[in-house]
């Protein structure tokens, strides 16, 4: 506060000193995160994050589908076909595959997988299934795309199937939000 004199009366200037004008633009992106971070736990969502470790080497931090796509695929590297895997997570039904009859790519398998579910098949809806042509999984003669549709069981689903094929050597940890 600075006084001045005018005539009898004493006028105040008062200005904010801490926080400095500048910091103000610095207060309003904490305010916007701060908002964020209290929506986003007030929506209930799950944001934990997993580092998997695969041979020593780590992987992360991973979203919960990246993660089990993750130990899905090298579990199939190691020789694990999707059949096994499901029946460890026997509890996704029919959610956990989409296969098609055949080696095939990513474009071949939605062509065939859309023809089939417009015939009374399952539905196949693009953006829920890993099927890149690096994330197919071929076993067994045919083709298979892994579900991206994960909720709170997902962190029990990877402790399952580390546990049923532990000769994989794959850990994971998850890293809360």
């Amino acid at each position: 506060m600075r006084p001045y004199k005018d005539g009898q009366r004493t006028l105040l200037d008062v200005q904010t000193v801490i926080p400095l004008p500048e910091a103000e633009d610095y207060q309003v992106r904490i305010r916007e995160k701060l908002r964020k971070e209290r929506t986003s736990r007030s929506s209930g969502k799950d944001l934990t994050k997993f580092e998997i470790m695969i041979e020593g080497e780590p992987h992360g931090p991973l979203s919960k589908r990246q993660a089990i796509f993750l130990v899905v695929k090298r579990l199939s590297e190691c020789g694990v076909s999707p059949k096994q895997i499901h029946e460890v997570l026997s509890w996704r039904k029919n959610g956990l595959w989409r296969v098609a009859e055949g080696d095939m790519n990513s474009e071949e398998f939605e062509e065939q997988l859309s023809h089939s579910a417009s015939e009374g098949g399952l539905s196949f809806e693009p953006p829920r299934w890993f099927y890149a042509d690096d994330q197919l999984i071929k076993s067994e003669g045919k083709t298979w795309a892994f579900t991206k549709m994960w909720g709170a069981r997902t962190e029990e689903g990877i402790m399952s199937l580390l546990e049923a094929f532990p000769e994989c050597d794959i850990e994971y940890r998850a890293i809360p939000r």
